[in-house]
Protein backbone atom coordinates (compact mmCIF):
# COMPACT_ATOMS: atom_id res chain seq x y z
CA UNK A 1 0.00 0.00 0.00
CA UNK A 2 2.75 2.17 0.59
CA UNK A 3 4.56 1.50 -2.92
CA UNK A 4 1.38 2.59 -4.35
CA UNK A 5 1.04 6.10 -2.35
CA UNK A 6 4.34 6.62 -3.75
CA UNK A 7 3.86 5.92 -6.52
CA UNK A 8 0.65 7.61 -7.52
CA UNK A 9 2.10 11.00 -5.71
CA UNK A 10 5.40 10.50 -8.65
CA UNK A 11 2.59 10.44 -10.86
CA UNK A 12 0.97 13.46 -10.17
CA UNK A 13 3.85 15.46 -9.66
CA UNK A 14 5.25 13.98 -13.53
CA UNK A 15 2.08 14.63 -15.10
CA UNK A 16 1.94 18.66 -13.39
CA UNK A 17 5.52 18.89 -14.83
CA UNK A 18 4.45 17.72 -17.95
CA UNK A 19 1.29 19.75 -18.80
CA UNK A 20 3.08 23.34 -17.45
CA UNK A 21 5.86 22.49 -19.84
CA UNK A 22 3.37 22.07 -22.69
CA UNK A 23 1.65 25.07 -21.84
CA UNK A 24 4.72 27.27 -21.59
CA UNK A 25 6.09 26.03 -24.40
CA UNK A 26 2.86 26.45 -26.36
CA UNK A 27 2.37 30.17 -25.14
CA UNK A 28 6.22 31.36 -24.99
CA UNK A 29 7.18 30.35 -28.39
CA UNK A 30 4.92 31.76 -30.98
CA UNK A 31 3.97 35.73 -31.42
CA UNK A 32 1.08 36.08 -33.60
CA UNK A 33 2.30 40.21 -32.65
CA UNK A 34 5.11 41.39 -35.13
CA UNK A 35 5.98 43.99 -32.69
CA UNK A 36 6.06 42.07 -29.73
CA UNK A 37 8.62 39.93 -31.52
CA UNK A 38 10.70 42.73 -33.04
CA UNK A 39 14.30 43.93 -31.33
CA UNK A 40 13.98 47.00 -29.22
CA UNK A 41 16.07 49.20 -32.01
CA UNK A 42 13.84 49.16 -34.76
CA UNK A 43 13.36 48.23 -38.35
CA UNK A 44 15.85 48.81 -41.14
CA UNK A 45 16.61 47.66 -44.67
CA UNK A 46 19.85 47.80 -45.58
CA UNK A 47 21.63 44.55 -43.98
CA UNK A 48 25.12 45.18 -42.70
CA UNK A 49 24.38 48.75 -42.69
CA UNK A 50 25.94 51.04 -39.49
CA UNK A 51 23.96 53.96 -37.82
CA UNK A 52 25.43 55.71 -34.21
CA UNK A 53 22.60 56.37 -31.83
CA UNK A 54 24.07 58.09 -28.91
CA UNK A 55 27.13 56.39 -27.73
CA UNK A 56 26.55 53.48 -29.18
CA UNK A 57 27.27 51.60 -32.89
CA UNK A 58 24.22 49.66 -34.24
CA UNK A 59 24.21 47.86 -37.40
CA UNK A 60 21.24 46.18 -39.64
CA UNK A 61 20.91 42.62 -38.26
CA UNK A 62 18.21 40.49 -40.05
CA UNK A 63 15.96 43.60 -40.84
CA UNK A 64 16.03 45.10 -37.48
CA UNK A 65 19.00 47.69 -35.49
CA UNK A 66 21.29 45.91 -32.99
CA UNK A 67 23.46 47.48 -30.51
CA UNK A 68 26.95 46.54 -32.10
CA UNK A 69 29.38 48.12 -29.95
CA UNK A 70 29.58 51.25 -26.59
CA UNK A 71 31.39 53.51 -27.80
CA UNK A 72 31.92 55.15 -24.97
CA UNK A 73 33.43 51.67 -22.58
CA UNK A 74 36.28 52.71 -24.81
CA UNK A 75 36.71 56.81 -23.93
CA UNK A 76 35.47 56.75 -27.59
CA UNK A 77 32.62 58.31 -28.88
CA UNK A 78 30.38 57.39 -32.33
CA UNK A 79 30.36 59.29 -34.90
CA UNK A 80 30.28 59.24 -39.20
CA UNK A 81 33.72 59.54 -40.24
CA UNK A 82 33.53 59.31 -44.08
CA UNK A 83 30.11 58.38 -44.12
CA UNK A 84 31.10 55.38 -42.28
CA UNK A 85 29.33 55.26 -38.33
CA UNK A 86 32.19 53.81 -36.42
CA UNK A 87 33.32 54.25 -32.68
CA UNK A 88 36.33 56.85 -32.64
CA UNK A 89 38.51 58.42 -30.13
CA UNK A 90 38.41 62.38 -28.92
CA UNK A 91 41.33 64.64 -29.55
CA UNK A 92 44.00 64.60 -27.38
CA UNK A 93 43.05 62.02 -25.17
CA UNK A 94 45.57 59.40 -23.87
CA UNK A 95 45.45 55.77 -23.22
CA UNK A 96 47.51 53.46 -22.26
CA UNK A 97 47.79 50.06 -24.38
CA UNK A 98 49.87 47.62 -22.48
CA UNK A 99 53.32 49.88 -21.99
CA UNK A 100 52.13 51.81 -25.02
CA UNK A 101 50.93 55.33 -24.72
CA UNK A 102 48.51 56.07 -27.20
CA UNK A 103 47.07 60.07 -27.88
CA UNK A 104 44.02 60.47 -30.50
CA UNK A 105 45.26 62.11 -33.35
CA UNK A 106 42.08 63.76 -35.75
CA UNK A 107 39.70 60.34 -35.24
CA UNK A 108 43.33 57.64 -35.19
CA UNK A 109 44.50 56.63 -32.28
CA UNK A 110 48.57 56.96 -32.42
CA UNK A 111 51.74 55.96 -30.78
CA UNK A 112 53.05 58.81 -28.33
CA UNK A 113 55.16 56.84 -26.76
CA UNK A 114 56.90 53.18 -26.12
CA UNK A 115 57.37 53.09 -22.23
CA UNK A 116 59.65 49.76 -22.36
CA UNK A 117 61.38 51.52 -24.79
CA UNK A 118 62.08 54.41 -22.10
CA UNK A 119 62.52 51.81 -19.03
CA UNK A 120 59.39 52.82 -17.81
CA UNK A 121 55.46 51.30 -17.40
CA UNK A 122 52.49 53.16 -18.91
CA UNK A 123 50.24 54.11 -15.84
CA UNK A 124 47.12 55.44 -15.21
CA UNK A 125 48.43 58.63 -12.81
CA UNK A 126 45.83 60.73 -11.44
CA UNK A 127 43.43 59.76 -14.20
CA UNK A 128 46.09 60.89 -16.70
CA UNK A 129 47.51 57.75 -19.00
CA UNK A 130 51.49 58.62 -19.03
CA UNK A 131 55.07 56.64 -18.96
CA UNK A 132 56.17 56.52 -15.61
CA UNK A 133 58.24 54.29 -13.09
CA UNK A 134 56.09 54.24 -10.41
CA UNK A 135 53.11 56.08 -8.52
CA UNK A 136 54.36 57.93 -5.40
CA UNK A 137 52.31 57.98 -1.85
CA UNK A 138 50.73 61.47 -3.80
CA UNK A 139 49.59 59.66 -6.22
CA UNK A 140 51.98 61.51 -8.70
CA UNK A 141 54.33 59.83 -10.91
CA UNK A 142 57.92 59.34 -9.23
CA UNK A 143 59.64 60.51 -12.40
CA UNK A 144 58.18 63.76 -11.75
CA UNK A 145 59.49 64.50 -8.47
CA UNK A 146 62.33 66.06 -9.14
CA UNK A 147 65.74 66.84 -7.46
CA UNK A 148 68.06 64.07 -7.14
CA UNK A 149 66.33 60.22 -6.93
CA UNK A 150 69.16 58.87 -5.22
CA UNK A 151 68.51 57.85 -2.09
CA UNK A 152 72.39 57.68 -0.12
CA UNK A 153 72.82 60.42 2.30
CA UNK A 154 76.89 61.55 2.77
Amino acid sequence: MRNNRRNNGSFWLISTILCLMALLISVGCDSDNPEEAAPPGGECSEEGALRCTGMMLQRCVYGYWVSWAACDRGGETCQAVGGVPQCVCIEDQTKCVGNVLKKCVGTVWTVAEDCVASGVSCLDVQGEPMCCSAITDAGTCADDEGGDTDTDTE
